[in-house]
């Protein structure tokens, strides 16, 4: 009886997510209308799931973009922030086939003295208009907090 138990609740989970979620795409959606991005494989601290806003909160210096993405908000969600390198990275090269990001550097909350850690996404670093990269997304780098560069928050649910 106690294996059905376990089971039952897992099934459960499983539906509240599932009810909590749709599909974009071939994407999954989150609760608040961003694309799910990454599983940590269990719940803990609150949370289990990363979504990543599905348009940019906007450019601007590091100190901007952290503002940008607190700031945030989307399908009636708050509590959007701006990820740390290693939620960045996967969200850019993980190949989660999500909505094309711009060409440009995307900030991430990982910071080192006057300098912030981000990825480049495309050739170019300065950010250019709505333009979609090619896909080439770079190695991650330290940038200066005063260049203005994009913001793409993320949110944990």
């Amino acid at each position: 009886m106690k294996k059905r138990y376990v089971v039952l609740c897992a099934s459960a989970l499983i539906a509240l997510f599932v009810t909590a979620c749709a599909l974009d795409g071939g994407n999954l959606v989150g609760p608040a209308g961003g694309f799910v991005f990454y599983d940590k494989g269990s719940y803990s601290d609150g949370w289990r799931y990363l979504e990543c806003a599905p348009e940019n909160a906007g450019e601007g210096t590091w100190d901007e973009a952290m503002q940008l993405c607190e700031d945030y908000s989307h399908g009636g969600y708050d509590g959007w922030r701006m990820p740390d390198i290693d939620e960045l990275e996967n969200l850019l090269d993980g190949g989660h086939g999500l909505p094309a990001f711009n060409n440009g550097v995307y900030w991430s909350s990982s910071e080192e003295g006057s300098s912030a850690k981000g990825i480049q996404n495309g050739d170019d670093p300065a950010p250019s208009g709505s333009s979609h990269s090619s896909g080439k997304v770079q190695a991650p780098a330290l940038y200066s907090k005063s260049g203005k560069y994009w913001a793409r928050p993320v949110r944990q649910f």
